[in-house]
């Protein structure tokens, strides 16, 4: 794997979009593989957390959608969180404040995804 390549990635990331307070490359078990938090996210609450949620959203698309997990987003007053699918072991998470859009969130997340899944393997 690589780990340089891939924090560059959440880095560049975090960089690049407005509003991105944390990226994170999660494999689906939860563990964190890569991460570009802010000082006041701790990623180790975040580990369990993430790896519920995407348990849910893969039981759900199969489920309900009857095809494999893309991307979702939960949306609040004072943030968001945008999760897309990472190859087929990992996602990448967002956390951004409100004032991120989500067409910009998607529009740079996809292709960091798609980078980082790139490096996986």
């Amino acid at each position: 794997m690589h780990e340089d390549q891939i924090k560059a990635i959440l880095h560049g990331l975090n960089r690049s979009t407005p509003g991105i307070e944390a990226s994170l490359l999660i494999s689906s078990d939860g563990s964190i593989i890569s991460s570009a938090l802010s000082t006041d996210i701790e990623d180790d609450d975040l580990g369990a957390m993430i790896a519920i949620l995407l348990s849910l959203g893969k039981h759900m698309a199969a489920g309900i959608i009857r095809g494999d997990f893309e991307q979702a987003m939960i949306r609040g007053k004072a943030g968001n969180v945008l999760v897309i699918q990472a190859g087929t072991d990992a996602a990448l998470w967002t956390i951004t404040s409100n004032t991120t859009s989500a067409d910009t969130l998607f529009q740079s997340a996809g292709p960091a995804a798609r980078a980082a899944a790139g490096l996986l393997h």
